[in-house]
């Protein structure tokens, strides 16, 4: 009984010692795949902001080429 006591209480102590180590790993990989939301809205927004403005600018050259081009 007492080896088997032993054994038992090894065995635990190394599901204890696993769950602790899954937690740190799952913490871990939080942080490495967590994305700040707001800040990467703020990204997309500035980045559609941009296309946006460069657009209209292609337009409106392309509009003053072509009148230029006609005139």
């Amino acid at each position: 009984l007492g080896k088997l006591g032993a054994r038992y209480e090894r065995l635990n102590s190394s599901e204890t010692r696993l769950r602790d180590l899954s937690t740190q790993l799952a913490g871990l990989k939080s942080e490495v795949m967590d994305v700040d939301l707001a800040s990467a809205v703020l990204e997309l927004q500035q980045a559609e902001q941009t296309l946006q403005l460069t657009q209209a600018t292609g337009a409106r050259l392309m509009q003053q080429s072509l009148l230029n081009y006609l005139g």
